[in-house]
C-alpha cells in the first residue's frame, strides 16, 4: 500500500494566501459600495448605462448596460431613447460626435467633456436630464432642450468657444458647492432658467458678455473674473455675493450705477492695470448687505457731482488696492460720494483716498465716512490728494462707544473728524493726525489714553490734527489710560461729564467745570493750584468715590440751600473725606474744599480745650480740611462730618469712645483751634484707623480738623456766666468737683481772639461738693467783651470754658463805635476774615480801595448790633500789593490797610 505524505506549506505561503485573501475581501467591498451608492442614485433598471472606461462616448467599449440581471458590456452607444446615463467615479469621457440624452448622471469624480464642433443636446425626459456631481466640460455645444432640467453639484467649465443654451421652460440650479465658469464662450442668460443656491459660485470669466438674469440665493456668489476692456451686462440685479477680480482688466470701467444690491459681501480683488468707477452720469445707490471687502485694484465710487450713496450692513475691510471716493480722470473728480459702514472700519494696506478733486468749487469732491462701529488702521493710507479743496469728513456715529485703533499706516492731509452726539470714541492711546479738523460734539464722548490727555495744538495727546479742535463743553471726557495721565489743555473749562478710570492717576492742566456728573471709577484726580468744580447741585452729581478714587487739591462743589454733599478729598497716599449737610441756608452758591497735609497744631493743644465735661489735649497730625464758601452764610445752618486717616500720633486715638474725639475749627491758621458747633458723638467712631467726627449748628466757614483725649477733667464746671450790671460786669461760675485745681483766671477780650487777665480766684483744690466762685469786672471794654474761664492745675497745666458775650455802652458813643476789630489774614492770597463792631443793626457799605484810592470790590453786609464777620474772597484775581478797606454806616466810617500778596 502506498503511503500518503501531507504537504507541507511553507511561512511565504502563509503570508501570501492571507495577504490576497485581504485584497479580494478589500476588492469585493470596494464593488458592493459602488454597486450600493450606484443603486442608491438610480434604481437600476434594464437598459440603464454606466461608464466602463475612460474614453469616446460614441465607442462600445466605453459603456456597459444592465440587462436585468447584470451589467453586461454594452452592444450601442446610449442616447435619450435608452436608459438613465451614468459616467462614474475616474472616468472621463469625451463626446465626439452629435448625440442627444437625457437622465444623465457626472458622477463625483467623472469627467464629461464636449469636444469643440460637437452638440450635445439634452433632452427633456424624466426627472432630472442632466445632473453634474463631477466635472462638465463644454468646448462645442451644450443644448438644453425645452423644459429640461440641469442640476449642477460639481463644476461647469464653459470653455472659449463653447455655447450652453436653453430652450423655452428650461432650467439650470446650481447647488451649493457647485461652480460654473463661463469663458470666452456663449451661454443662454435670460430670466426663468438659472438658479444659484446658497454655497454655489457662478464665474464670468468673460471679457465682455452678460451676466445671467439669475435668482441669487442667499449665500450664492457671482464672481467676474474676465473682464479686460468691457464690462459685463445684466448688473442691475439683486446679488448676494458679488466679487470682481479682473488681473487682465487694461481699461477704466463705468458699472454706470448698475450695481445697487448686493444682499451678501462685496469683493474688490483686482482690476488689472485699469480701474472700476462704480457710477458716473447716474444717481445711484449701493446697498451692501455683508461686508466690502477692498483687496486689490483701483475702485473709484463716482466722478460727477451727483447723488451717489454706499450703503454698508457689514464691515469695510481694505487689504490692499486703492479706494477713492471720486475719480479725477473725469469731471475734475467732483463727485461727493456718502459711504456709510454699520460695522466696523478696517485697512491693513492699501490706500483709502477720500478725494481726488482738482477744481475749486467749494462742496465738491468731498467723501463722507459716516461709521457705526470700530475703527481699526493698522497699515495702509488714509488720504485726500485733491489739489484745492477736496477733503474727507468721518463721521463717527454709533449710539454707544466706538473703539479707534491705530497701530500703523498713516492719516494725512485734510481728513475732519467729528464725533457726532450720543457716539463715544475710545481712543485709547491712538493717535488721531492729519491737517483736517477734530470736532467733539457736544453728547458725544472721548475715551483718552493719551499720557499728554488732549490738546489745543502741537504734536502731543490722542488729537493731534493740524487743523482746528473743538472740544465741545457738552461732550462727555473719559480718561482710560495705564499710566500716569494730565488732562492737557484741550480739556475745555466746562464740561457735561468727567470720568476717571486710571488707577495711575490724572492731574489738571486748567481749572475745569462738570456740568453733571464727574465719575471716579479709577484712581485719583490731582488738581494742583486748579480746581475741580461739579457745578451740578445735585447731592448725587460725585459717583464712583472711594478709599483708591477720590481728589487731591481742590474740589469746589454747586450747592442747593438744604441736602447732603460729599467732598471726596485727600492727599496721594490717604483719603480725607469730608459730608457738609446744609439745612435751608441762603448767602452762597458753591463751596470749595481742600485737605491740607500736615501737623495742623505742630505745638499741640497745651491750654486743652473743654466740652460737655471732656477735655480734649491733642490735635491728630494728618492734616485739617478747608472750606470756602464763594460767599459768606446768611441764614441758615449747616454740619460737617469728617472721615480722617493717616496720623501717625495714634496714641491720642485708641479710645472706642466716641466721645473722646471732637472735630475743632478755627477761623484761619492765624488763630487757635476751638469747639464751634455741637458735635455729634451719636455718629462718631473710630474704625481701622478712620477717625469719623461729626459738629452740628455751624453758621461761619473756616478750617477743620480732629482732636482726641476724654481725659477726666480736672473740675466739672456747672456753668460760667458773664453778665452786665450798669457799668460793669458780673462774672460767676460754679463746679460741682475739683482736683488738683489750683486757681481760676478769668480773661477777656474785644474781638474774642486776643485775651487778657480780668482777675484770680483761687481754687478748692480737690473737693466733691458744689462750690460758687464770683467776680467783677469794673472796667469792661465799651461795646464788645468776650470772657472765658481758664482753670489751672497745680501742676500747671490749664484748660477753658466756652467763651461768654456782654455788650456795653458806658457813657458817649462817638465814630469809634464802628470799628474794625481784627483781619485775618493779612497779608491775604485768596481770602480774608474782617472782624467788626457796629452800634446798630442795619446795612454797612464795604469798600476795597486800591493804593490809588479806586474802588476795585464792594459789597452791602447785613450787619447785627455789636460783633459782626465777614468773609472776602478775591474773585477778581486782584494784583499784588496794598488796599484799604473802608466801613461806612450811617456817617460813620472805618478804614484799615490790608496787603494782597
Amino acid at each position: 500500500m502506498k503511503k500518503v505524505t501531507d504537504p507541507k506549506i511553507s511561512f511565504n505561503q502563509i503570508v501570501r494566501i492571507a495577504v490576497m485573501s485581504g485584497f479580494m475581501i478589500v476588492l469585493g467591498l470596494m464593488v458592493f459600495v459602488d454597486f450600493f451608492t450606484y443603486n442608491k442614485t438610480f434604481a437600476v433598471a434594464a437598459g440603464d448605462y454606466r461608464s466602463k472606461a475612460t474614453g469616446n462616448w460614441n465607442s462600445t467599449a466605453t459603456w456597459e448596460t444592465y440587462n436585468g440581471s447584470a451589467w453586461v458590456n454594452a452592444s450601442a452607444t446610449p442616447t435619450n431613447g435608452g436608459g438613465a446615463i451614468t459616467i462614474l467615479n475616474g472616468h472621463t469621457i469625451s463626446v465626439t460626435a452629435n448625440v442627444s440624452v437625457d437622465q444623465l448622471i457626472v458622477d463625483v469624480g467623472g469627467v464629461l467633456t464636449i469636444n469643440s464642433g460637437r452638440t450635445f443636446t439634452i433632452s427633456n425626459g424624466t426627472g432630472d436630464d442632466l445632473t453634474v456631481n463631477g466635472t462638465l466640460n463644454i468646448s462645442g455645444s451644450c443644448t438644453n432642450s425645452g423644459n429640461s432640467v440641469t442640476k449642477v453639484g460639481g463644476q461647469v467649465n464653459l470653455l472659449s468657444g463653447g455655447a450652453n443654451t436653453f430652450g423655452g421652460g428650461a432650467t439650470i440650479t446650481l447647488n451649493s458647492g457647485s461652480r460654473y465658469k463661463a469663458e470666452d464662450a456663449t451661454y443662454t442668460n435670460s430670466t426663468s432658467i438659472w438658479t444659484v443656491s446658497s454655497g454655489a459660485v457662478f464665474q464670468h470669466n468673460v471679457d465682455g458678455g452678460s451676466l445671467p438674469q439669475a435668482t441669487w440665493s442667499s449665500g450664492a456668489t457671482c464672481e467676474v473674473t474676465g473682464i479686460t476692456v468691457t464690462k459685463p451686462g445684466n448688473l442691475d440685479q439683486m446679488f448676494h455675493n458679488f466679487t470682481w477680480n479682473c488681473p487682465n482688466q487694461t481699461s477704466i470701467e463705468n458699472l454706470s450705477g448698475k450695481i445697487e444690491n448686493v444682499a451678501g459681501n462685496f469683493n474688490f480683488i483686482s482690476s488689472g492695470t485699469g480701474s472700476v468707477r462704480l457710477g458716473e452720469p447716474e444717481n445711484y445707490t449701493l446697498n451692501i448687505g455683508g461686508d466690502f471687502n477692498m483687496q486689490g485694484g483701483t475702485l473709484r465710487a463716482t466722478s460727477r457731482s451727483l447723488a451717489c450713496a454706499i450703503n454698508v450692513s457689514g464691515n469695510y475691510v481694505q487689504t490692499g488696492g486703492a479706494f477713492s471716493g471720486n475719480d479725477v480722470s473725469k469731471d475734475n473728480g467732483e463727485g461727493s460720494p456718502t459711504i456709510s459702514v454699520t460695522g466696523n472700519f478696517s485697512i491693513a494696506s492699501g490706500t483709502f483716498d477720500m478725494s481726488q478733486y482738482n477744481a475749486s468749487s467749494a462742496g465738491k469732491g468731498i467723501t463722507t465716512l459716516n461709521l457705526y462701529g470700530n475703527f481699526t488702521q493698522t497699515g495702509g493710507a488714509i488720504t485726500e490728494t485733491a489739489t484745492n479743496t477736496g477733503k474727507g469728513d468721518i463721521y463717527f456715529k454709533k449710539t454707544g462707544t466706538q473703539v479707534y485703533t491705530l497701530s500703523s499706516g498713516s492719516i494725512s492731509n485734510q481728513i475732519n473728524v467729528t464725533i457726532n452726539s450720543g457716539s463715544d470714541l475710545n481712543a485709547g492711546t491712538s493717535i488721531l493726525s492729519g491737517s483736517g479738523t477734530f470736532n467733539l460734539s457736544s453728547g458725544g464722548e472721548l475715551f483718552i489714553g493719551s499720557t499728554d490727555g488732549i490738546t489745543t495744538s502741537g504734536a502731543t495727546g490722542n488729537i493731534q490734527v493740524t487743523g482746528t479742535r473743538t472740544y465741545s463743553t457738552g461732550a462727555d471726557y473719559n480718561y482710560i489710560g495705564t499710566a500716569a495721565q494730565v488732562t492737557g489743555n484741550g480739556l475745555p473749562a466746562t464740561v457735561n461729564k468727567l470720568t476717571v478710570n486710571n488707577s495711575n492717576g490724572v492731574t489738571l492742566t486748567n481749572t475745569v467745570a462738570v456740568s453733571t456728573t464727574l465719575t471716579l471709577t479709577s484712581g485719583k484726580i490731582t488738581t494742583g493750584s486748579n480746581e475741580l468744580n461739579v457745578a451740578n447741585t445735585g447731592t448725587s452729581a460725585i459717583v464712583g468715590y472711594s478709599n483708591s478714587n477720590y481728589v487731591v487739591g481742590n474740589l469746589r462743589r454747586s450747592i442747593a440751600s438744604t441736602g447732603s454733599y460729599d467732598y471726596p478729598v485727600g492727599t496721594s497716599s490717604d483719603y480725607q473725606l469730608l459730608n457738609l449737610n446744609l439745612l435751608a441756608i441762603t448767602g452762597f452758591s458753591n463751596v470749595l474744599c481742600s485737605f491740607v497735609a500736615g501737623n495742623p497744631a505742630p505745638s499741640g493743644l497745651p491750654s486743652g480745650i473743654i466740652y460737655n465735661t471732656k477735655y480734649y489735649n491733642t490735635m491728630l497730625n494728618h492734616g485739617y480740611w478747608t472750606l470756602d464758601p464763594n460767599s459768606a452764610l446768611v441764614t441758615g445752618t449747616y454740619s460737617v462730618t469728617l472721615r480722617g486717616k493717616g496720623f501717625s500720633n495714634t496714641s491720642a486715638a485708641t479710645s472706642t469712645d466716641s466721645s473722646d474725639y471732637v472735630m475743632l475749627k478755627r477761623a484761619n491758621s492765624g488763630v487757635a483751634w476751638s469747639i464751634i458747633g455741637t458735635p455729634n458723638y451719636s455718629v462718631q467712631s473710630i474704625i481701622s484707623g478712620v477717625l469719623t467726627t461729626s459738629i452740628s449748628g455751624l453758621t461761619s466757614f473756616s478750617h477743620f480738623g480732629q482732636a482726641s483725649g476724654g481725659s477726666t477733667l480736672p473740675i466739672k464746671l456747672l456753668y460760667f456766666n458773664a453778665k452786665a450790671n450798669n457799668s460793669k460786669v458780673d462774672l460767676t461760675w460754679s463746679t460741682a468737683s475739683e482736683s488738683n485745681n489750683d486757681y481760676f483766671t478769668v480773661e477777656r477780650a474785644a474781638d474774642g481772639i486776643r485775651f487778657e487777665e480780668v482777675l484770680k480766684k483761687a481754687g478748692a483744690g480737690n473737693s466733691t461738693s458744689i462750690n460758687n466762685y464770683f467776680g467783677t469786672d469794673y472796667n469792661p471794654i465799651n461795646g464788645n467783651n468776650y470772657y472765658r474761664l481758664k482753670q489751672t492745675d497745680y501742676d500747671g497745666h490749664s484748660t477753658y470754658s466756652e467763651i461768654k458775650f456782654v455788650r456795653m455802652s458806658i457813657g458817649a458813643i462817638d465814630q469809634t463805635d464802628l470799628s474794625i476789630v481784627s483781619l485775618f489774614k493779612n497779608p491775604f492770597s485768596k481770602s480774608f476774615e474782617l472782624n467788626f463792631n457796629v452800634p446798630a443793626a442795619g446795612i454797612v457799605e464795604f469798600s476795597l480801595l486800591n493804593a490809588s484810592g479806586q474802588k476795585v470790590d464792594g459789597a452791602k453786609i447785613q450787619a447785627s448790633e455789636g460783633y459782626n464777620s465777614y468773609e472776602f474772597f478775591d474773585k477778581k484775581n486782584l494784583t499784588t500789593g496794598i488796599y484799604y478797606i473802608n466801613l461806612i454806616k450811617d456817617n460813620q466810617k472805618a478804614t484799615k490797610k490790608i496787603i494782597k500778596e
